[in-house]
């Protein structure tokens, strides 16, 4: 029985020419499935963005099918403002009501703009700091521009 080498290393070299093209294939197809993932990540942010700009331009006179839609946006940003306020209570920060700049929840005055602050219950502590005010000797912030305590400008 003779062995048919000649047939045998054909196989070999068919079996593998096949095995190359469908590896590849499957590169193209790899290749072409990231660029379908690109395309629909480009088409998800060109909808976000087309949601913002609708939003932002038709909060007062949207269509009625977005009421959902734009009350829960709404609702949201109740929520977030609720949110911050208590974070803002927890940290001993007030809004100037002058200027709207953060001040110490106990200042008498504001550090940027010296513009009083008003306390319910009329008393103002002393908050720390690295520097002292020429005119009354409170202790201030190092980034104080005004004395918390008497306006004086630093």
């Amino acid at each position: 029985m003779a062995i048919d080498f000649g047939g045998i290393g054909k196989k070999i070299k068919d079996t593998a020419s096949g095995a190359v093209e469908k590896g590849k294939n499957s590169v193209e197809v790899m290749r072409l499935e990231g660029e379908i993932k690109t395309e629909e990540t480009r088409i998800e942010t060109i909808a976000l963005d087309l949601g913002k700009a609708y939003y932002k331009s038709h909060k007062d006179d949207h269509e009625e099918q977005f009421d959902r839609h734009f009350n829960a946006i709404a609702d949201s940003r109740e929520k977030i403002a609720q949110l911050s306020q208590q974070i803002t209570k927890l940290r001993g920060i007030i809004k100037c009501p002058t200027c709207g700049a953060d001040a110490n929840a106990e200042s008498a005055f504001c550090p940027s703009c010296g513009g009083k602050i008003e306390h319910p219950d009329g008393e103002a502590a002393p908050a720390p700091g690295s520097k002292f005010c020429p005119n009354c000797g409170k202790e201030l912030a190092a980034t104080a521009t005004f004395c918390t305590e008497c306006g004086n400008k630093i």
